[in-house]
């Protein structure tokens, strides 16, 4: 329905206006974010992916850093940089970093609102269920966690349409698994990878999850029938997109030329002193921080992880709704597991590590940690709270 598109489409456009205002009135004037975090720093890629395009070459090398030296850099929101890229080149790269902002606040009021109207379709009448989606595209584009890293610049985390736009994708290709889908699919989870990777992360954790408990709880909504063809062509399609991006952000980081590293140790060092989520923070709002890091590293950083407690009131008024364990149990399931993931590696309350018997209390991002590759290279678990959000919205 071309109407109801362009209706969304301005809703999602009038949300991300809110969300920036005032931007929308000096779009060159200032910068979205407190300037004492890591804004210059972004703009400062979005004008050096620009640079370097313009002059024909890929943004992998510089020595505007650590001058004479040259030395590999990979910005991380590479992507992001390179869709505003005419308004750069016209207008410069304030414009254009604020643009990208204000864009990627629309799309993931889209998105979120496309993903959440496709489920409650198979619930609730058409006009209630994209009511309905609107309340929870409002809890997931407003979350805490996503208006703090606004604040803070760093402008990659708020790609966040990539989550819901990979599930939707993925979602519909477990219900009817075809080449078009497969294909919709790949590129769906593909830009998840390149907008931000830890997005990608998600879809894929987040996709797994949703086909084991549709197996296990709505085993009629999977056709089985085809699935591990179409599962190949969108895992073969996000490596053909998105690998060879990969292969060189990974390669950045490694080698004396190397102007950002990320090794095993300086990871673990973050999450153990720096990055660390306060479970208390989920339910604590106001000037709450723990750690804080403005007392401790006179930074002005926020880690944001709040709930808030209309949408988590909201989410289990939706969940009481709901009247089979069937349809309910997945999201219970869903939130748990972001939220576990979220707090790390070992439990941290009010301010400090709990113990037992001597001992920090470990949790599932520990075992994951010292088992998969990749999340040796996740410094920021609190990132995962995004798909918290999504599932208290939904």
């Amino acid at each position: 329905d071309s109407s109801l598109i362009r209706r969304s489409l301005l809703i999602a456009l009038a949300i991300a206006i809110i969300a920036t205002w005032p931007m929308i009135f000096q779009p060159t004037k200032g910068l979205i974010g407190h300037p004492g975090n890591d804004v210059w720093n972004h703009v400062w890629g979005y004008w050096w992916v620009g640079q370097e395009l313009m002059a024909g070459r890929w943004p992998s090398q510089t020595n505007l850093m650590h001058y004479p030296e040259t030395g590999s850099l990979f910005f991380i929101d590479s992507f992001g940089a390179v869709l505003p890229l005419p308004l750069q080149w016209i207008g410069g790269p304030v414009l254009a970093y604020n643009a990208a902002v204000f864009i990627s606040f629309a799309a993931t009021a889209f998105c979120s609102w496309a993903l959440t109207r496709y489920l409650l379709l198979q619930l609730d009448p058409p006009e209630q269920a994209e009511r309905h989606a609107w309340l929870a595209t409002c809890t997931y584009t407003f979350a805490p966690h996503l208006l703090a890293q606004c604040y803070n610049g760093i402008s990659e985390t708020l790609n966040a349409y990539a989550l819901p736009l990979a599930m939707l994708a993925m979602i519909r290709v477990y219900e009817r698994p075809g080449l078009r889908r497969a294909l919709q699919a790949a590129g769906a989870v593909a830009i998840g990878v390149l907008a931000n990777w830890y997005y990608g992360l998600f879809a894929a954790i987040g996709s797994g999850l949703w086909l084991l408990m549709l197996a296990l709880l709505q085993r009629e909504r999977i056709r089985w029938r085809g699935l591990p063809a179409a599962l190949s062509v969108v895992g073969g399609g996000v490596l053909l997109l998105a690998g060879p991006i990969l292969l060189g952000f990974a390669s950045s980081l490694e080698g004396q030329s190397a102007m950002v590293t990320r090794d095993r140790d300086f990871v673990w060092k973050q999450l153990l002193t720096h990055n660390i989520t306060d479970m208390e923070s989920f339910f604590h709002g106001g000037h709450f921080y723990s750690p804080d890091l403005k007392l401790l590293h006179g930074e002005d950083l926020l880690i944001v992880v709040y709930w808030g407690w209309i949408p988590l009131l909201l989410g289990l008024l939706g969940l009481g709704r709901l009247h089979r364990w069937r349809d309910r149990l997945p999201w219970i399931i869903w939130i748990a597991c972001f939220a576990l993931l979220a707090l790390g590696p070992y439990l941290y309350l009010h301010g400090a590590y709990l113990e037992l018997k001597g001992h920090r209390i470990p949790l599932p991002f520990l075992a994951l940690f010292q088992l998969f590759p990749m999340f040796e290279r996740i410094s920021h678990p609190f990132r995962f709270v995004m798909g918290v959000m999504l599932g208290l919205g939904v």
